[in-house]
């Protein structure tokens, strides 16, 4: 079982760079949409003032950045108990916390690598 955590812990840091990366990139485009807010609403036709673009920029903005730190967070979470199953160490709160930040994130792979986890422990 301690295979199977390592493994689906470390599927699951792949897929949170991924992930974080685009989040990141969701965070770019809500800082250029509210700094090119004038010249967008002028030539869009449907858009017809910039405080549309600006709200649109700044909903971007918002949740890239929220989405990156529960990201982030839940990476640091994943690497402290990475550390703990090479260590040999055999407590369950890591995993527990790893499954939580999994089930939170929507990553199934981090919620069954902590399901695995406390089987192993």
């Amino acid at each position: 079982m301690k295979v199977a955590t390592r493994v689906m812990y470390t599927i699951g840091k792949i897929f949170s760079i991924v992930e974080l990366i685009g989040f990141l990139l969701m965070v770019v485009g809500g800082v250029l949409m509210i700094v090119f807010a004038p010249s967008v609403a002028e030539q869009s036709e449907q858009y017809a003032d910039a405080a549309a673009v600006i709200a649109a920029g700044t909903s971007l903005l918002v949740f890239g950045l929220i989405y990156s730190v529960i990201v982030i967070l839940t990476i640091a979470l994943v690497n402290n108990a990475h550390r703990k199953i090479k260590a040999g160490d055999r407590r369950k709160f890591p995993h527990i916390l790893v499954m939580v930040m999994g089930f939170v994130s929507g990553d199934i792979f981090y919620f069954l690598g902590g399901l695995f986890g406390l089987i192993a422990a």
